[in-house]
């Protein structure tokens, strides 16, 4: 990003930073955990928890997904500790007054966010290594985040198999020079090791073929 960046940069903090509470006053707060709490001690008396889960889970998903689409081309700087912290702060948050005094729901559903919101970085990230690659090393912070999200997702076959699809049909195809092959392959090489000090993404890099 390199054009307008201060303007933009600014623009991404505003979608990013992490929301205050709706409901900044004590007794509104209590009235609506009151409420909510109520309106789930029902649904469960009933038999509809899992209808409740479904309805959670739908919704917690799909916000957690618009959050990471706002983090499309911005490789310059970290953003999953923002996100993180926002799914701790409001998510969270907000669960624990749906399951009031349940921690081992709301532990629960911590667990299955985090992992969802890790997976879902890791895989809009995915499509666009090539980028990411050749533009390092401006963009160690997104390599860094993308470290991050493997390391706790275990996705790394996934990843391989995307980033050779991609190298597949963007660079070994007719009429590509061949120093740009060459220097796509020492960046693959470079970013890989940084991914994955293991060495199990460096796999990818064989099949760039700079000769």
């Amino acid at each position: 990003m390199l054009g307008g960046e201060s303007a933009a940069m600014e623009d991404v903090d505003q979608k990013i930073d992490i929301e205050k509470p709706i409901l900044r006053h004590q007794a509104n707060e209590a009235r609506y955990g009151e409420m909510i709490h109520d309106m789930v001690a029902k649904m469960i008396a009933v038999g509809w928890s899992d209808y409740l889960e479904e309805a959670i889970s739908r919704v917690l998903c799909g916000e957690l997904e618009s959050k990471i689409e706002q983090c499309h081309g911005i490789f310059n700087r970290p953003l999953m500790v923002k996100a993180e912290e926002w799914l701790e702060q409001v998510m969270v948050g907000w669960l624990q007054w749906v399951y009031y005094r349940k921690d081992d729901m709301v532990g629960m559903w911590r667990r299955k966010l985090m992992l969802y919101l890790r997976q879902a970085y890791a895989r809009v990230r995915n499509n666009e290594m090539l980028e990411i690659i050749g533009e390092y090393p401006e963009t160690s912070f997104c390599i860094a985040d993308i470290k991050h999200c493997l390391e706790n997702t275990s996705q790394y076959n996934e990843f391989a198999k995307n980033v050779r699809s991609q190298i597949s049909k963007r660079l070994l195809i007719p009429g590509i020079v061949t120093p740009l092959i060459i220097d796509q392959y020492i960046q693959t090489i470079r970013v890989m090791k940084l991914l994955d000090p293991s060495a199990l993404l460096l796999g990818i890099a064989d099949r760039i073929n700079p000769t």
